[in-house]
């Protein structure tokens, strides 16, 4: 889901922070689950880093492989279409909450996970206005559910 109202620009220091939470219905699910900042994307259904729906956004989340247990969490980076994807090391544990942070300042991302920097960006970091986003989907090949658990998506601005 994007919220409309692109009104959050990365050129400013930018925190967005998110309680999260992810579980499958069982270990047959592929795909993807965001949270973070993007412009709209295309509409596209299924797996949204492989549809190529994302042309710019920051965002949290899990890349699943199927049969292949949830991963760790990752960072990702997208400017112009292209993408940068980081792994953080934290695996992700099936509905354990995580307090996730990104901080957006000077043409760079750092992320923390429970206050701890994990992963930090350079190459990719979108410079248009974006909005607040949540999204998931599943692959072709996967005929099971992803849980998306989130409170709340706060983002803060600062002003030039």
């Amino acid at each position: 889901m994007w919220f409309a109202g692109n009104w959050v620009s990365p050129l400013r220091k930018t925190v967005c922070k998110m309680p999260l939470a992810y579980s499958t219905s069982n270990d047959a699910t592929a795909g993807c689950a965001l949270w973070g900042i993007s412009n709209p994307f295309n509409g596209t259904s299924g797996d949204l880093l492989i549809s190529g729906a994302i042309t710019d956004g920051v965002f949290l989340g899990v890349q699943k492989v199927l049969s292949s247990g949830n991963g760790n969490w990752k960072l990702f980076c997208f400017s112009s279409s292209v993408s940068t994807i980081v792994d953080t090391g934290i695996p992700v544990v099936a509905n354990q909450r995580y307090a996730a942070e990104f901080i957006i300042q000077s043409g760079i991302v750092t992320a923390f996970i429970n206050g701890t920097l994990v992963a930090t960006c350079s190459t990719h970091v979108p410079i248009v206005p974006l909005s607040l986003a949540f999204m998931g989907g599943t692959t072709a090949t996967s005929t099971n559910s992803q849980y998306l658990t989130f409170e709340y998506l706060y983002v803060e601005n600062s002003m030039p």
